[in-house]
């Protein structure tokens, strides 16, 4: 699938944060599901014992809203803080998975081009 500026702006992107607080990686959201997981089919693999084979996914709607689902019956996902089973995104929202964190951008951050990559226990 080819990629385009015209795509990757429709849909925003995430940015994997480090433990010091800085970016590391970054995913353009260019289909309209991702999951987040253990398994290896997962778009954005998290491999991390506390975080769940299919743990949530980020869906877009028909209107083009971005929203992140709990999928996980055990553990946790949480935007802002606070533990959810679904939510709305808004630029800047964090989403919690693990102990891992990311940041939600709205359609118009620049450089979500990176491609997806693995987010193991050594990454962050």
């Amino acid at each position: 699938m080819t990629t385009t500026a015209e795509q990757v702006a429709r849909f925003g992107g995430l940015s994997l944060v480090k433990k010091d607080g800085s970016r590391s990686q970054t995913f353009p959201l260019v289909e309209k599901r991702y999951l987040f997981g253990r398994a290896d089919y997962c778009d954005i693999r998290i491999n991390l014992l506390n975080v769940s084979r299919e743990h949530a996914e980020i869906v877009v709607d028909d209107t083009g809203e971005v929203w992140v689902r709990t999928l996980s019956k055990t553990a946790d996902t949480r935007v802002a803080e606070k533990q959810v089973k679904e939510a709305l995104l808004k630029d800047g929202d964090t989403i919690g998975i693990g102990d891992r964190y990311f940041i939600y951008h709205g359609r118009t951050e620049p450089n979500l081009a990176a491609p997806m990559v693995s987010t193991g226990a050594a990454g962050a």
